[in-house]
């Protein structure tokens, strides 16, 4: 079996870290939350992590995600 893309239901802390570690290790990532604004939230802190720690990796996500 040859997983490419990852589920992850929730994306407080632990679920947009997950999420996070995840997409860093190339698997494609679909992050879910019971509604769209805790979603963003959970795209928000994978963000602000990014530019903490990795501004390249940071740079490349603003340049590619349309937001």
């Amino acid at each position: 079996m040859n997983i490419q893309k990852i589920g992850v239901i929730g994306d407080g802390t632990m679920g947009s870290g997950i999420a996070q570690v995840a997409a860093k290790n190339g698997f494609d990532v679909v992050l879910q939350d019971m509604n769209e604004e805790l979603a963003r939230s959970g795209f928000v802190k994978i963000k602000e992590r990014l530019e903490k720690n990795w501004p390249k990796i940071a740079q490349w996500i603003k340049e590619h995600s349309g937001r």
